[in-house]
């Protein structure tokens, strides 16, 4: 009866720690995540709790087995896998100019880092178009005094539409109104 035990808890713990990793990576994915204290927190601390309870494990066994040597290492795989992710997420999310005009279909990583680096509002139109280039031929929100990029797909893990970065202009060509709309 205890091994049974044993073996349902075992289960269960995999289950649960490969359930959460799932969710790390579903939410990371549609958030658009990157490095931050939470989210290295979040991804660590299963790390650290299967850590100790390897240890004291080892307490009560007097030598670690292979077989749970490699167990500890497929423990690892998920937490990597989100890392990366991360990783890439914030290598896509730093806006330069060059990346915005060569990227165009991915500025949605982008937008946020351009807005708190680079604040729209208070600018010139000739300086916006210095920055971000020309604007999309064709935009869905074009108006007369305003100015439309499009980001890309919407954020989300699932994305039926597009964002769109719309720049209003006074009547002197300053941004008045910076916003950020789906369609």
């Amino acid at each position: 009866m205890d091994s049974e035990w044993k073996a349902i808890l075992r289960f269960l713990g995999i289950s649960f720690y490969a359930l959460y990793y799932t969710g790390c990576f579903i939410i990371i994915k549609a958030s658009l995540s990157t490095y931050n204290i939470v989210n290295i927190t979040i991804l660590v601390l299963p790390i650290l709790i299967v850590l100790l309870m390897n240890n004291l494990r080892k307490k009560r066994q007097k030598k670690t087995t292979l077989k749970y040597r490699k167990a500890l290492l497929l423990y690892n795989i998920a937490p990597i896998i989100c890392f990366y992710l991360l990783t890439v997420n914030e290598y896509k999310s730093i806006f330069t100019t060059e990346k915005w005009l060569e990227q165009d279909t991915e500025r949605t990583f982008m937008i946020d880092n351009l807005l708190k680096e680079h604040p729209l509002k208070g600018k010139q139109k000739k300086d916006i178009v210095a920055l971000l280039g020309q604007e999309t031929a064709e935009a869905y929100f074009k108006e007369k005094d305003n100015m439309v990029y499009l980001l890309g797909a919407e954020r989300g893990f699932i994305s039926m539409d597009a964002e769109w970065l719309i720049i209003h202009f006074n009547d002197e060509n300053i941004a008045d109104k910076v916003e950020v709309v789906s369609s």
